[in-house]
């Protein structure tokens, strides 16, 4: 997982974890890299409009 997450932000990509599942696992921004960023959902629909590509899981 650490490589595939190197390297698509090594492409420009981003991670963005969704804060209610976050929360359901007991887990805090502390708890994560600096380079992982915390959305709800309509923030991450708002930012992936124009995504040509995207990943969930």
């Amino acid at each position: 997982m650490k490589e595939l997450l190197e390297g698509v932000m090594a492409l420009g990509g981003r991670m963005v974890l969704c804060e209610l599942g976050l929360e359901a696992k007991d887990v805090t921004a502390e708890d994560l890299r600096d380079d992982i960023e915390i959305g709800g959902a309509t923030s991450f629909m708002a930012d992936i409009k124009d995504a040509k590509t995207t990943f969930s899981f």
